[in-house]
């Protein structure tokens, strides 16, 4: 029977955060870090790829002018991580601790009661252009 390779570790994260299977814990005041999971806690930066029918040159653009954006925000001092944690929501940008294991008994995750989700992370149900974001049934 072949071996399989164990994924490297993300440096300076915790044993089991190797990037695809890093996923967000949200501790309250002490904010969020990562563990083991399924991905859904990514680097903060869009993919660039040659343009396609799925993935044009307008898509293309768009990536190169929000990676641009995303590098001009300043490095966290504490040493967390910018990353994208997704939720059924939708992507919520905030700096993470790849370097700390779960805090505390309480934590809200992405499989967390959507409602624990909303008020744990403060959402607004305002989208950036001002529109209330309707909410869908999972």
């Amino acid at each position: 029977m072949p071996q399989t390779k164990k994924k490297p570790s993300v440096p300076g994260g915790p044993e089991g955060c190797v990037g695809t299977t890093c996923d967000w814990l949200f501790h309250g005041k002490s904010g969020f870090s990562c563990t083991e999971g399924t991905g859904d806690c990514i680097p903060a930066e869009f993919l660039l790829a040659f343009p396609t029918t799925f993935h044009d040159a307008v898509l293309e653009e768009a990536s190169i002018k929000m990676n641009r954006i995303i590098q001009r925000i300043p490095v966290n001092t504490n040493g967390k991580k910018l990353s994208f944690c997704v939720t059924d929501e939708g992507i919520f940008m905030a700096w993470v601790d790849h370097g700390a294991p779960p805090r505390g008994t309480k934590t809200v995750t992405r499989r967390s009661d959507e409602k624990e989700i909303k008020k744990a992370l403060k959402l607004r149900s305002e989208t950036s252009k001002g529109t209330t974001k309707a909410s869908k049934k999972r």
